[in-house]
């Protein structure tokens, strides 16, 4: 409907006219202040921080995020990896940037919640960084190379009560998540297993198919090329529940750990000053193209699931689990020694 009515004559007052010609006046300033608001994020390109090396999860899903967004917005959205340190690197570099929503950090739940615990950062993540919003859930998947020992989780787990630390596994790197992940699961075998780790997931995956490593826990998402071609066989799950995209893997609960879940998140968050404003639009612009039907499509095929909480959610979602984290730390003894 459109903003712009001729005079209603059957106002009889010069108040009451002067009213209506206000209140369309102010109506349409507003619409107009709204879709500048809108407009003002992106002011240009945009570059989308992924703190891991190419082919893991985290960057397989910020190159998606990066497309949809350009799809939507007509502005350039780069992906800039920067590994090292569990994530760690690249998130200085997104703390250190210009608070202007121009600059994001698309990071995992190890990211924002254990290298605080881990190492001795100089940085807090809500202090030094504005969450915007978790963009997906991950289920984790144990897998080993095809060409492994190991036909089942129950021969794998055997091996390491048995061997410790003459079974090896890769992970994303120190204090990333699955990191942390396996060596919670590790632990709770009552044992130890030797970790190797790697400047990301792509690097931590190659490693379990050319057997560098014993074995390797990653997101589903970045694990299911290697499972589709043959190169990795998957042993169990880490969720709860058999996950869609492997229905005929079993879950570690209901083979040798019960009750034991864990799992991984990924979430985009800004430099700590940027305007809430600008965080609350790229919020917005997230939930409209990861509601797409492309998008959708994009994300259930690599079993991507994908959700869109507001940044107060995840601002309480990181306080608790940084919590939790410390004392799973201290429990399975992780340290980056």
């Amino acid at each position: 409907m459109s903003l712009v009515r001729y005079e209603d004559t059957t106002t009889k007052t010069w108040e009451e006219r002067m009213l209506k010609t206000l209140t369309i006046a102010s109506v349409a300033l507003l619409t107009t202040l709204g879709a500048a608001r809108s407009e003002a994020w992106p002011s240009g390109t945009v570059t989308i921080i992924v703190p891991f090396a190419p082919g893991g999860n985290t960057d397989i899903t910020g190159r998606h995020l990066a497309r949809f967004l350009e799809q939507k917005t007509g502005k350039t959205f780069l992906v800039e990896n920067r590994p090292g340190g569990g994530g760690a690197v690249g998130t200085m570099a997104a703390v250190a940037a210009k608070p202007d929503g121009q600059t994001l950090l698309l990071g995992s739940n190890g990211t924002f919640t254990v290298n605080q615990n881990l190492y001795a950062v100089p940085y807090d993540t809500l202090r030094d960084l504005a969450p915007v919003t978790q963009v997906t859930e991950n289920t984790h998947v144990v897998f080993v190379s095809a060409s492994s020992e190991f036909e089942t989780i129950q021969q794998l787990f055997d091996a390491i009560r048995s061997r410790g630390e003459d079974v090896a596994f890769s992970s994303a790197g120190i204090g990333s998540g699955t990191h942390i992940s396996t060596e919670f699961m590790v632990a709770k075998a009552g044992s130890k297993a030797l970790h190797v780790p790697y400047p990301g997931a792509g690097p931590a995956n190659i490693a379990v198919v050319s057997g560098e490593v014993d074995f390797g826990v990653d997101a589903i998402a970045s694990a299911l090329p290697l499972i589709q071609n043959g190169s990795v066989r998957p042993l169990a799950v880490q969720s709860s529940a058999r996950d869609p995209m492997l229905p005929d893997v079993p879950t570690l609960s209901e083979t040798v750990l019960a009750g034991f879940q864990t799992g991984g998140w990924l979430a985009l968050l800004a430099p700590a000053a940027t305007p809430r404003e600008t965080i609350d639009t790229i919020n917005r612009d997230l939930a409209e193209v990861i509601a797409s039907p492309e998008a959708v499509k994009t994300f259930s095929q690599q079993g991507i699931k994908v959700s869109v909480p507001g940044p107060d959610e995840l601002a309480e979602r990181i306080a608790k689990e940084t919590g939790e984290v410390k004392s799973l730390i201290e429990e399975a003894g992780i340290s980056v020694n």
